[in-house]
């Protein structure tokens, strides 16, 4: 399962896929609390948001400094958005955790970046606004989903944005990296795929 976590009142978009990376459900909540009508006590929950702040007085965690050499942009969890995001992001852990669940941290735009590399193209990774970085996500998406069609999303009526449900895809096609042993933990803390 992945959780694309929405800022502030703004919605989270929620994906699980199955075993052969085949999307069952893509949906959406507004309230934290709200999590627990997608998830089961012991399922493995990948969120896209800081679970953790840098050390007090210090900008960056040791993940951010990692993406930083492997030319990866971020943004730093001690920002004041940030920091919301990661009480949020609190609040739906802790009990997710408390009823059996694995949690893990997850950067989607750190995803996309090493898979569309992997692609072996030459074109960098556009901004996920804009129509380039979305077709880009989804390329990645359809060479690993099974029967990934983007189009069901865009008809789909729901209070998220396309970029917002590709991340949540992201977030849990990132934590079947993890299941499969083919994810690292930077600084311990954030799961990227492993090239």
């Amino acid at each position: 399962m992945g959780i694309d976590l929405g800022s502030g009142k703004s919605p989270s978009a929620i994906s699980l896929l199955d075993e052969d990376l085949t999307l069952v459900k893509l949906g959406y909540f507004y309230d934290v609390e709200e999590v627990k009508e997608f998830v089961s006590p012991g399922d493995w929950v990948a969120v896209d948001a800081p679970l953790s702040l840098p050390p007090r007085g210090k900008r960056w965690r040791k993940a951010e400094e990692l993406l930083f050499k492997m030319g990866i942009a971020a943004y730093s969890p001690s920002l004041a958005n940030m920091r919301n995001l990661h009480r949020k992001a609190k609040r739906l852990a802790e009990p997710l955790k408390l009823s059996g669940s694995q949690v893990y941290e997850v950067y989607t735009h750190a995803t996309f970046h090493i898979l569309w590399q992997g692609m072996d193209t030459k074109a960098g990774l556009g901004p996920k606004r804009t129509l380039r970085g979305l077709g880009q996500r989804i390329t990645v998406l359809a060479a690993h989903l099974k029967g990934f069609d983007p189009l069901n999303i865009l008809l789909t009526p729901l209070p998220i944005g396309l970029d917002d449900a590709l991340d949540s895809l992201a977030a849990a096609l990132t934590l079947h990296f993890v299941k499969e042993g083919k994810a690292k933990a930077l600084g311990n803390i954030l799961w990227v795929p492993s090239p």
